[in-house]
């Protein structure tokens, strides 16, 4: 019986990981994750982790659907948001702007964490 019940738990949180996935990726597709601010984009990683995490404690199965999705979509997240970047760059020095910091700001803990999950596939700042 508590087999049963540990089988069914583990292909629920399975099926529960792959509509994440691809709920995620349907997001993606339609730009709503490019607009996300990355203290937003941030946000959304580390609650996706904790879901994956959680769900490891209670199968005792690492489900690498959902982690592999969220990759997938912080890489590209860090490529728009370095295109916006260099774009935004290249106005403000093509208009003799003044000092670039005064226009826009990323904490920098932001930046290394998404580059931390593209790379690394793991948190590595704290929350």
């Amino acid at each position: 019986m508590l087999a049963e019940c540990h089988d069914v738990t583990y292909v629920s949180c399975q099926l529960v990981h792959a509509r994440c996935a691809k709920i995620l990726n349907v997001r993606a597709r339609a730009g709503l994750l490019e607009d996300l601010v990355p203290t937003d984009f941030l946000a959304l990683v580390h609650q996706v982790e904790d879901f994956v995490r959680r769900s490891a404690a209670i199968t005792g199965v690492h489900c690498l659907d959902l982690r592999v999705a969220l990759q997938s979509q912080a890489k590209n997240f860090l490529e728009n948001f370095h295109d916006n970047s260099k774009k935004k760059l290249r106005y403000v020095y093509s208009h003799g702007g003044g000092c670039v910091h005064t226009h826009w700001h990323t904490p920098y803990c932001v930046l290394c964490h998404m580059h931390d999950c593209m790379y690394i596939g793991q948190c590595t700042c704290p929350k």
